[in-house]
């Protein structure tokens, strides 16, 4: 009998983990699949998401798609810069330094832009991304309720 008890939970623990792969595998294709497109229908599309979320007025649109294209636009630069070369430990200290700055700055600009009430909606939705990232906790793939 406890042959059989340890027989189901290793099938259990397998067929969990690949559940996850297949949703990593989806998110993978996702991003490739942005990656071909150009910063003006990336912009657009986070935008328009953003819009549907938060109610979004026609001018709060328009600046957060400005703000979303120029955000993509230097990310996109970055990267190209971070192929070519091998970076020291100062180089990737200034570069992390300069992210953590241009998250503070995009923080600020999103405060500006939206009501309180769309900001504190928006923070609430950019911490469900967070969570989903961090690794689980349990060995059978669950994650812990909060």
């Amino acid at each position: 009998m406890k042959q059989y008890l340890i027989l189901a939970l290793l099938s259990l623990n397998t067929l969990l983990q690949a559940q996850e792969s297949a949703k990593f595998a989806e998110k993978k294709q996702e991003r490739s699949q942005m990656k071909k497109m150009s910063s003006e229908q990336i912009a657009t599309l986070k935008s328009k998401k953003m819009t549907l979320e938060l109610d979004l007025s026609e001018e709060q649109q328009s600046q957060v798609y400005d703000l979303i294209y120029s955000e993509i636009e230097s990310k996109k630069l970055n990267i190209e810069n971070r192929k070519k070369e091998s970076l020291s430990q100062e180089e990737r200290y200034a570069l992390k330094s300069k992210h953590l700055d241009n998250m503070i700055a995009h923080k600020k600009a999103m405060r500006s832009i939206l009501t309180d009430e769309q900001y504190n909606k928006w923070t609430k939705f950019r911490g469900k991304d967070k969570r989903k990232k961090r690794p689980t906790d349990s060995p059978f793939g669950k994650r812990p309720k909060n």
